[in-house]
């Protein structure tokens, strides 16, 4: 398939060489509308009928897959309807699988790699198993090779199935070598296994590449025809469902599938990467893990990959290095051992060679080696355990169960605990998933998932084959394991199975999916992280360009698992896709998308997608940049009479040419209101100013930015009618424009929207009487205490600060609203306690709240009150919990005859219940603000 570029040559399994940047380009819509993609179509019942959107390439009945080719603008709408048929299973895309080998420049050092990893000790310990069959999916074989001719049997070729499996790359020939060169030759090289036989599968192309449709076949056919082992020098980032199973239905024939984890300096790639398949990394000859072997918690295993001498293409030797040349070493060590034991399962031999492995890095597990690299004579003398994971009895000996891989251990007994740890690399969901626990099992597992600090997540009791699901934060958590009721019949134990799965989070842009739903984002704000969390996950994102001027952008994924395509749309409607911007070398690592567009004022989207539109496990982040040509439109404006009329809600540029240089804009407010001004991109440095005028030019407030902000937001209750605004700095810059915009705002908090006292509340935040949470919140329902409703009373009063020490002796005098309560103790608004205390942090009673209320209006009259006289009555009369005259029945009578207070729908008044922050607003709103 072309279009799957020239970075799947240069990263696939095992590179030729080290390349430079490729050029990265955009191209308009025809592009994408001529590509054509091959799809996977499993089906249940019967193959895939013809249809007018694609193309039927072939049926197979054994997989039950239909082959198609479909032009990738109509993919998406066909994919849904197939997806929705309920004899499809799955549709996928035929990934491109690569193959390959590094070029060293230095001489062979013959085969070193045989006494590095002991091969050479091991032939004196086992007999060579000449029926031992190890198929191998490649490029194909040289079949006249001197080397490989005694041992290689009748293969298949499904590139071309009318030929034999001739190899026409070189790729799969050199794998054979280091698997089973006979060693016949004197001039020639030996074989991990001397006698075996080698089963040539052509899955791959002469240019080094293959479908996943024919690599699923080969293993089905791999494991059909008789193979013990089926090795994959091969692989992609991309996880394929027909891949997964034909995997695991060679492991439910006993067949082991050992394959390389990739060159790529980036995660495993698969097919090394599934749960029972034993990944292969490389190192040097020192044992120090190779810079290009990809590192993850699919690494099962090392073994030599560097300048390794083998068979090429020809009948001649060469040296090539990469993890495709150790993954071969793997199968071979594989093949010894059950040339010794014949009757091990695939999981035994898999143990064997992790138990038996030699530790490099850290002690145990590691993303780096796996367990160790590979050693043939402990795997031929070592007696392989019942649990290799044991002891791992408590949290302090857990031992890692590596994410996407199978542990196959055992419970011994009813005491026997078996604790593990999984590190998960994002936020989002943890699958454990339990397998092959005997079906005739009558005891209870518990199986209890913790946190890193062993805070129980999730805990659930199973008899049976199960899977948990738990939503997880990233961080290492903790298994445990252990039998709660019935007992371990078995004297072998309880054997399971457990594969730790993950799925990364749904980013917050999950409903931006279409270019109509786009997310909005400021040009001023941080860059972008989200993921594709899902199949067919497409992110699209709006900025408002407000200006002519150049969009500069840059999506870096953190994995070669995504493969992003990014289609910009801008303003003036001109459709523009960024492709191919693979960056491979030795320190970096992704396909990255870049581009510098020319913009004109609008609305610019960018989409981004997965190519093969399906979800990965990484994170991508979208950076830009966006200068515009700098021009002042307003100007001229450098007097209140020249102001330009603006509207709300609509940015507002401009720059400063001088110190003396005004900007005046005028705004006319249709209703009454809370209203922010709002001011950033702003220089550092130059001082900005805003001040704001009423329409007979008087000033009613100033705001000035100190030396190192570049923004403001100032909120004001403002009445109907003309204002004024006038910007200035102390500095003057034109490199780049200041962004203003007003605009009336529905709630002044974000937990106000709704709530029956917002309007009081916008109202006396816009007349700086009320603040709110370092948060953003204002906690309308929250207590109010002593201390902060005198504070809130003082400012609505305009109380001046009080000269007269206050007598209370817990109100000090670093007390925060300690000038606040000296002013109203000095205007005897309120007293304290006989035992002279104030109690400021008390929350304050609605009878508290309605005396000091009453006494304000001593000192700020309004609407006749001072004529209004006490009649304790009315507030007996109007309210059924008010019985008898109480300390505060007259001043809830003042405040009842001025129709300034209400009680509850029960007619109750509830004077000892707490009074809320919204209460006490809308009083102070109602009493000396209402209009």
């Amino acid at each position: 398939m072309l279009r799957r570029r020239i970075s799947l040559f240069l990263i696939c399994i095992c590179l030729f060489t080290v390349t430079v940047p490729a050029l990265i380009a955009a191209v308009e819509e025809p592009s994408e509308r001529s590509e054509e993609i091959e799809y996977i179509v499993k089906w249940i019942h019967s193959p895939l009928a013809p249809g007018d959107e694609y193309e039927i390439l072939s049926h197979d009945m054994e997989l039950q897959i239909t082959l198609i080719k479909v032009a990738n603008h109509s993919a998406p709408e066909l994919l849904r309807r197939l997806r929705e048929d309920p004899n499809i299973q799955y549709v996928e895309p035929n990934f491109t699988l690569s193959v390959g080998a590094r070029s060293v420049q230095q001489e062979g050092m013959n085969q070193y790699y045989l006494d590095q990893t002991r091969i050479r000790e091991a032939w004196e310990l086992v007999a060579p198993n000449p029926d031992l069959t190890v198929a191998v999916l490649d490029t194909g074989v040289d079949l006249t090779h001197p080397d490989l001719v005694d041992n290689l049997v009748e293969g298949f070729n499904l590139i071309d199935p009318k030929k034999p499996p001739q190899d026409d790359h070189g790729h799969g020939t050199m794998i054979a070598g280091v698997l089973g060169a006979s060693g016949k030759n004197p001039n020639g090289i030996t074989g991990i296994l001397k006698q075996v036989r080698i089963m040539p599968i052509k899955v791959m192309r002469n240019d080094g590449k293959g479908g996943s449709a024919d690599v699923a076949k080969g293993i089905r056919l791999a494991v059909d025809e008789g193979a013990d082992i089926v090795l994959l020098s091969l692989g992609d980032w991309n996880y394929s469902s027909l891949i997964q199973e034909v995997v695991n239905y060679a492991e439910s024939k006993r067949v082991l599938v050992v394959s390389a984890t990739g060159n790529n300096m980036d995660f495993v790639n698969y097919p090394a990467a599934l749960p029972t398949v034993l990944g292969v990394g490389a190192v040097d000859t020192l044992d120090r893990v190779e810079t290009y072997s990809n590192k993850g918690q699919e690494v099962d295993v090392v073994a030599p990959g560097s300048v390794i001498y083998t068979t090429v293409l020809g009948g001649g030797y060469d040296t090539r290095s990469g993890t495709s040349l150790a993954a071969p070493q793997v199968a071979g060590l594989a093949g010894l051992i059950l040339s010794k034991y014949p009757d091990f399962t695939p999981a035994q031999v898999r143990n064997l060679i992790r138990y038996s492995a030699v530790d490099i890095e850290s002690p145990g597990w590691d993303k780096k080696s796996g367990y160790g690299r590979i050693d043939a004579v402990r795997a031929l003398t070592m007696t392989l355990p019942k649990d290799i994971y044991e002891p791992n009895e408590s949290s302090a000996q857990a031992k890692v169960a590596p994410l996407g891989k199978m542990v196959d251990a055992t419970l011994s007994s009813t005491q026997d605990k078996d604790w593990y740890k999984v590190e998960v690399p994002y936020d989002g969901t943890l699958r454990l998933q339990f397998t092959n626990i005997p079906v005739n099992n009558s005891a209870v597992i518990k199986t209890t998932l913790y946190t890193s600090q062993l805070e129980q997540v999730k805990s659930v009791s199973h008899s049976k084959n199960t899977s948990i699901v738990a939503d997880v934060k990233k961080g290492v958590y903790f298994i445990k394991l252990e039998v709660t009721l019935g007992s371990v019949e078995s004297s072998a134990g309880l054997p399971y199975s457990l594969t730790t799965r993950f799925n990364i989070y749904h980013d917050a842009y999950m409903s931006n999916n279409t270019q109509e739903k786009a997310a909005k984002i400021p040009l001023d704000s941080k860059p972008i992280t989200a993921t594709f969390s899902q199949d067919h996950d497409e992110d699209w994102f709006e900025f408002a360009i407000p200006l002519e001027g150049k969009f500069s952008f840059t999506l870096t994924p953190d994995s070669l698992r995504i493969d992003p395509v990014v289609t910009v749309i801008t303003p003036d409607g001109k459709k523009l896709i960024f492709d191919d911007g693979n960056i491979l070398s030795e320190s970096l690592k992704y396909n990255l998308e870049k581009g510098t567009i020319e913009v004109t004022e609008g609305k610019l989207k960018i989409g981004v997608r997965n190519f093969y539109n399906i979800a990965a496990n990484a994170e991508y982040t979208l950076e830009w940049k966006y200068t515009p040509d700098i021009i002042d439109k307003y100007e001229p404006n450098n007097s209140i009479f020249d102001a330009k009329l603006v509207k709300l809600g609509e940015p507002i540029y401009g720059y400063i040419a001088s110190i003396a240089d005004y900007d005046y804009f005028k705004i006319t407010i249709a209703e009454d209101g809370l209203y922010q001004i709002a001011g950033n991109n702003f220089p550092q440095k130059v001082r900005p100013s805003m001040n704001l005028y009423d329409q007979k030019y008087n000033r009613i407030a100033t705001v000035n930015v100190d030396s190192n902000a570049t923004s403001f937001a100032y909120k004001k209750w403002l009445t109907k009618g003309t204002y004024f605004i006038r910007i200035d700095a102390k500095s003057k810059f034109t490199h780049q424009l200041y962004r203003l915009m007003i605009q009336k705002l529905d709630a002044a908090f974000k937990d106000i929207i709704g709530n029956w006292a917002q309007d009081s509340i916008n109202h006396l935040t816009g007349l700086g009487i009320v603040n709110g949470y370092e948060d953003k919140t204002f906690q309308p329902n929250r207590a109010i205490t002593r201390g902060e409703f005198v504070h809130l009373l003082v400012k609505s009063l305009a109380i001046p600060k009080g000269t007269t020490v206050t007598p209370f002796k817990d109100v000090k005098s670093n007390y925060w609203a300690y000038s606040s309560i000296q002013a109203a103790y000095q205007r005897g608004i309120i007293t304290g306690y006989e035992d002279g205390n104030f109690r400021p942090e008390a929350p304050i009673s609605r009878a508290e709240m309605v005396a000091i209320l009453a006494r304000g209006l001593d000192y700020k009259p309004v609407n006749g009150s001072e004529k209004v006289k006490p009649a304790s009555y009315l507030a007996i009369q109007r309210f059924a919990d008010i019985y008898a005259r109480a300390w505060y029945t007259d001043d809830l009578s003042i405040l009842l005859q001025l129709k300034l207070i209400k009680g509850f729908d029960d007619d109750t008044f509830r004077p000892l219940a707490k009074a809320s922050r919204a209460e006490v607003v809308t009083m102070l709103e109602r009493i000396w603000f209402s209009n």
